[in-house]
Formats: C-alpha cells, sequence, structure tokens
C-alpha cells in the first residue's frame, strides 16, 4: 500500500508553492504537515486523509476496483516470501535480523526513518539492515533490489494497517536532516 508520501510523488507537478526554498528554512514540520494535508483535502475534498494511504487508487474508483482484484492475488507476494525466508535465516555467526532491530523488526516498519540523535544520522530500514548484517560479519546488501528489496517487503508486510510514525525531533540536526531531504525532493530532475 502507498503511503502519503506516494501521493505526493505521484502528485509532484501538483505540489503547493511554499514559500520554502532549499536557501530559506520552512515552516516548522508540524505547521508544513498541517498545510501539506489542508492543501490535499481542498484539492480531493471527497477523500478522507487516511484514505490518501491508498495513493491514486483512493482518486479514482474504476482503479481502486481494479487495485482490488489484483489485491486478490498480489504479484509481489513472492517477494514477501522470499523476504520472510531470509529474515529468518541466521547470520554465520549465529545471529539473526531479529536479534538487532527494535522489536525483532517485524510489524516495525512503520517506525523507519527516524533521526539518530546520538549519530546525527537519519536511519532508513535498509540502513539499519545492513547496520545489523555489518554487526554480523555479514556483507551490506544493495540498498534498492534483490535481497533487501525482499527483506523490506516482507517487514512492510508484517506492518500494513500501522500508521507511519515520522518524528522530526527538536534538534538542529535532525532540521538540517529534513531541510537537506526537502532540497532534494524540491529538485527537478528526471524526464520534463
Amino acid at each position: 500500500m502507498m503511503t502519503l508520501a506516494g501521493v505526493v510523488l505521484a502528485m509532484a507537478a501538483g505540489r503547493p508553492a511554499t514559500a520554502a526554498t532549499p536557501l530559506a528554512p520552512a515552516a516548522e514540520p508540524a505547521s508544513e504537515q498541517r498545510d501539506f494535508q489542508a492543501f490535499f483535502r481542498q484539492r480531493f475534498p471527497d477523500v478522507p486523509l487516511d484514505g490518501f494511504a491508498d495513493g491514486p487508487y483512493a482518486l479514482d474508483a474504476a482503479m481502486r476496483r481494479q487495485w482490488q482484484e489484483i489485491m486478490q492475488m498480489p504479484p509481489y507476494e513472492f517477494a514477501v516470501d522470499e523476504g520472510k525466508r531470509l529474515f529468518e535465516t541466521k547470520f554465520a555467526d549465529g545471529g539473526s535480523y531479529a536479534g538487532c532491530l527494535p522489536g525483532g523488526g517485524v510489524g516495525t516498519r512503520q517506525d523507519y526513518p527516524y533521526f539518530d540523535t546520538k549519530r546525527a544520522v537519519v536511519v532508513t530500514l535498509p540502513v539499519a539492515i545492513n547496520e545489523c548484517r555489518q554487526r554480523h560479519g555479514e556483507v551490506p546488501l544493495d540498498v534498492e533490489t534483490g535481497p533487501m528489496a525482499s527483506i523490506t517487503a516482507y517487514l512492510a508486510s508484517t506492518s500494513r494497517g500501522k500508521k507511519t510514525a515520522v518524528v522530526v525531533p527538536d534538534d538542529p540536526r535532525a532540521r538540517a536532516a529534513l531541510e537537506a531531504g526537502r532540497a532534494l525532493f524540491d529538485d527537478p530532475h528526471g524526464p520534463s
């Protein structure tokens, strides 16, 4: 299922203009979130806020029906099964992903990304998976394809229905990371 972020990316051309630029700080995260939600609520008044989690399928009845039919036999289920097998496979030293991911990793996908205030870094789920692998003497995985995609698909499947919990700590380093992410998001790239 797509998150609100997925909707944002799908509708990037319709993103509301803000006073924020890569050179000027944006509003506080909480007020920016309210403004962001208000924009999409106004643009799509018939979609309940929770409905945006379904991405474009919340906007078009025919697309939604087609999506619901596809979900009867999801085409990605093989990756979820493979991810579960990989996640449960012990490392050479006997350790496991469950041993170094919060909550054993299962049902915690919505807690990523987060800002680690001790290290002053944004930790995504693939980063946490690779850090776990390295702690156990394993080679890091490519973060976008293959086994990583399967493991993260499995972990995401264990968090279905849970809302992503994005928290921006009251820490200037976290705010700087947020601004860097905003600049990347606002940077036009790709085919035009």
